[in-house]
């Protein structure tokens, strides 16, 4: 299963309590991306689709894609706030050779 690091959950809890986002959840779906593999969507929506899996966050309720579940089984999505580098990684998603 995907490990969501604590500072991901830590975002997403902050995302989710803004006044706008009151009540919603996290949903994370592989999008088909360039030459170098899928791309993960992070959206904030109502709730879950029929036949997303449920993450173990009571806190804050994340979703997946059902079809993407299995690719991110040994995946880790993490959050880095390192001076100009921020924003939500994926590391340890199999993908193939990149081009370019």
């Amino acid at each position: 299963m995907i490990e969501i690091t604590e500072a991901a959950m830590r975002e997403f809890k902050k995302i989710i309590a803004a006044e706008s986002n009151k009540g919603k959840v996290v949903r994370l779906a592989l999008a088909a991306g360039g030459c170098c593999g899928p791309a993960l969507g992070i959206d904030i929506v109502d709730k879950g689709k029929p036949g997303d899996v449920k993450f173990k966050s009571e806190e804050c309720p994340v979703f997946i894609e059902k079809r993407s579940f299995t690719q991110l089984d040994a995946a880790t999505l993490d959050y880095i706030n390192q001076g100009v580098q921020e924003g939500f990684f994926l590391k340890g998603l199999q993908r193939g050779s990149c081009c370019g």
